[in-house]
């Protein structure tokens, strides 16, 4: 980003915009981005372009973490035109020095567009030997997992309440009658 200090936001990731509702879906093609930016201390922009517009990612470093605080969006197609743009965020907040990775994030809406982003691995601010560091799972990865924990501890507490409850019946049946 800065030809000073080489890289300070190393990002692999899917984009695909929502127009409106009815308007179609684009997906933003690789071969045919450019990436800039420019980045601070505290700090970094990642603006990525493209023939029909273009998406500038906002990363502030705070003491510990670092997040996406910002997304603004110019986007024209055919005689359509869309942009917009959302502040305060904090998607993606993430350890200084770590990585995330990101297979499930959530679609963030801009306006009456939405932008989706998928397999999301990036890094912001302090690189080690110009790769990513070490990866922190997001949190919508960290919930989607947990959701099937919950499901089998519910489906296990449920037969055990059944096991218990066959077993009280069993033995108060019993207890009535004696062996002769």
């Amino acid at each position: 980003m800065d030809k000073d200090k080489g890289p300070c936001i190393i990002a692999v990731m899917g984009l695909e915009l929502e127009l409106d509702k009815n308007k179609g879906y684009y997906n933003v093609v690789p071969k045919d981005t450019t990436a800039t930016g420019k980045c601070s201390d505290e700090q970094a922009n990642l603006n990525l372009t493209f023939p029909e517009g273009s998406i500038n990612f906002m990363f502030v470093k705070n003491k510990n973490y670092y997040h996406i605080d910002a997304i603004a969006f110019r986007f024209a197609y055919g005689s359509g035109h869309w942009n917009g743009s959302i502040q305060n965020q904090s998607l993606l907040t993430t350890d200084n020095g770590y990585s995330v990775k990101c297979k499930h994030m959530p679609v963030i809406n801009i306006n009456e567009t939405k932008i989706a982003m998928f397999d999301v691995k990036l890094q912001a601010f302090d690189f080690t030997s110009g790769d990513f560091g070490k990866e922190e799972e997001c949190y919508q990865d960290r919930n989607k997992n947990l959701v099937p924990l919950a499901v089998s501890l519910a489906s296990l507490g449920l037969v055990l309440i059944i096991l218990v409850v066959f077993l009280l019946a069993r033995r108060k049946r019993s207890e009535g009658y004696e062996r002769i």
